[in-house]
This record gives C-alpha cells, structure tokens and sequence, in this order.
C-alpha cells in the first residue's frame, strides 16, 4: 500500500506531466478563427471526426484567407500540428484537390496540407519561432477544391504528439479550451434538426402546449430548404383521411423565398425555443428512455444539455436514435421487407449522396493537379 510521501510524490508527477503536456500548448479551433474568408464552417462529420472544420469550397477557384489572432504565454520554438486530410484519398491517394498553406505573420511556414493523411490526422508542420505573445495566423487555400483545416496545434513539449483518437481528443479539447457543459434546462419534446420535418413537428408540438427546444446544425433553419441550399418544398396537404396534414409545411412554405418572415413565425411561438449553430450528437439514457440530449455549440465547442420527456430525431443522420441504441437500417431494403414494388429485390447500401449542388458529366478530358 502506498504511504503518504509515495502518494504526494505520484501526484506532483502527475502535476508536471499535465502541465508539460498541456501549459506548454496552444490548441486553435478552426471555427474559431475571427476572419474565416472565404472559408465556410462546416459541421456535417462532426459526429465522425469531433468537430467542425474550415472548408474551401471555391469550385476551383482558390478561396480568401481565413485569418486570426492567436496569443501565446511564452515566446520560443513550437511544434506546429494540423489536423486535416486528403479527402481524394479514397479515390486517388496520389492526387490531393484540398491542399492549402498556413502562414505566421504573413509568412509561410513551408508546406503544403490537405495532401495526407487519407482519413482525419495529424501532420506535423515542423518547427516554427515564436517570438511575441500575439501572432497572426493565415488559412491560404491553393486550389479552392474543398481544402479542409480542423485545428492547428502549437507545442513546446518536443515528445508530444496530439491524439488522433477521437476520445482522446475530445479530452484534448476540453483539458486546454477548458470547456464545460451548460445545462438548458427542462423540455417537454426536444426536436433535433430544422428542416422541414424538424420545423413541422417544433411548431405543432407549441402550439398543442409543449415547451420545445428545435436544435439545429447550422447558422439558419430550413435544411434542403434553405438559403443555403434552396430545394423547393412540394407534396399533397390535407389529404384524407387526415385532414389536418401538411398545414403547416403550407405555412412555413419554401423558406429561401422568405426567411425574414419564417424566422418571425419561429420567434412568435412562446413555447419554442430555438437553438441554431448547435449539433446533437450525445444522450443521456433512463433506462431505455432517452432523458436528455447533449449538442455541441459549433463556434464556441461548448457542450450543451437539454432534459427532456420526448424527443424527434428530425436531422436526416438519425444519430440520436442510434446513439441511444434504438434499431436502425442503412440503404434500400428488399421488396419483400414492406411488399413495395419499387424497391429492389436485394438489399443494398445504395443511399441518398450527400450534396445535390454538384452534378457530373463523363468528358474527353484529363485533369492533373500539381
């Protein structure tokens, strides 16, 4: 058993490692950049990777300069760490469309990024000099062909390598951004995503009497319908023998047209409180009821709680219900599961893509990037 002097001994161990590791390091979030260009936040991995990330999407075009302050307790050289990947990697790892520089103080540190790894990783960007306690930092796309930054990393400590586990890294996060959860309090129905299907349900759930909570993963409501990505809203209402139903999609109507009037709709239901730029992506269970929802707040990285009785997986992913444990299936089930006669007579992975802005046309014509 250990004595007193050997347990004092193993905690001041414990005391300077962390400081080592921690005190010495300055982690930098992306999404928090104060000037993100022509970069766009984009949080739709973020139940696979851990976070939101910088995306250049400049259809070929390269992008503006994301660019922000970062201040430093200690002058010296650091170790740089970005956190990024090849997404062509699956298709051609030798080909990299994504690749960007980070520059300090207007200078570049000497490589290029988003040329590897093939899944989401840290690379080691070298040493660089430190010299004052506030530095500018520089996102600067290349091929505006969605480029992807999800943090930058700064470290005194010359044996430390930055987690690419996804739980170490959530750890990572918290123990230096000293993050910590805010409880939202109690809700009788809490409605995670604001499309259509999420908006319908929030609304008609304040209006029977429900305190809601409409969480949603991006910085205004409408999903497919949005301004974003403006896909008309269509479909039969008040078809028998439910009379009521589709009232209001009717109402809320395609969202691009007018979202000033939509936005007014949401503020002018007492009993529903919306929370945008926020993503579900944890629950707490009551046996096999789902008592709470945890979400991210997708700029700041804070958790966030909202208690509830019910809730309506309304995101399109269906993560809530899975990360309850409630059954699930992916792609197109056989024609005999539900006796429909278009569906295939094999099942199969075939699923819905996951933009609908891009189209392709098989052409004559190579392309190469350097």
């Amino acid at each position: 058993m250990l004595n007193f002097k050997k347990l004092c001994l193993l905690f001041l161990t414990i005391t300077i490692s962390f400081w080592v590791t921690y005190a010495q390091t300055v982690l930098v979030e992306t999404e928090r950049f104060q000037n993100p260009g022509g970069w766009s936040i984009d949080p739709q991995f973020m139940d696979q990777m851990g976070s939101p990330f910088l995306l250049a999407h400049g259809k070929g075009i390269p992008v503006a300069d994301a660019t922000t302050q970062v201040k430093f307790k200690e002058s010296g050289e650091y170790s740089i760490w970005i956190r990024t990947r090849n997404w062509n990697s699956t298709w051609d790892p030798n080909q990299a469309p994504g690749r960007f520089n980070i520059l300090i103080n207007g200078k570049n540190i000497g490589q290029e990024f988003g040329t590897q790894p093939s899944a989401w990783g840290w690379v080691n960007g070298g040493k660089v000099n430190i010299t004052e306690n506030e530095i500018t930092l520089i996102l600067r796309d290349l091929t505006g062909f969605d480029g992807r930054c999800d943090a930058i990393l700064f470290s005194k400590n010359k044996k430390f390598t930055p987690p690419n586990d996804r739980a170490e890294m959530d750890k990572l996060r918290t123990r230096i951004l000293g993050l910590e959860t805010k409880n939202e309090g109690d809700f009788d129905l809490v409605v995670v995503g604001a499309g259509i299907a999420g908006l319908s349900a929030s609304i008609s759930a304040a209006r029977l009497g429900l305190k809601v909570a409409l969480l949603h993963n991006r910085p205004m409501v409408g999903g497919n319908n949005s301004n974003e990505v403006r896909v008309g809203v269509s479909g039969g209402i008040k078809l028998m023998p439910y009379k009521n139903i589709g009232t209001v999609v009717a109402e809320i109507g395609n969202i691009f047209q007018d979202y000033n009037r939509v936005s007014q709709l949401l503020k002018n239901e007492p009993n529903l409180s919306v929370f945008t730029n926020m993503n579900g992506d944890g629950v707490e269970l009551d046996g096999k009821r789902i008592s709470a929802v945890y979400a991210t707040d997708i700029i700041l990285s804070r958790k966030h709680k909202f208690n509830c009785k019910f809730v309506a997986d309304c995101s399109g992913d269906g993560a809530i219900g899975f990360l309850a444990g409630a059954d699930f299936m992916m792609g197109r089930e056989r024609r005999i599961d539900f006796n429909e006669l278009l569906a295939p007579e094999v099942h199969d992975n075939l699923s819905l893509g996951s933009t609908i802005v891009w189209s392709a046309k098989k052409l004559r014509i190579k392309f190469r990037f350097h």
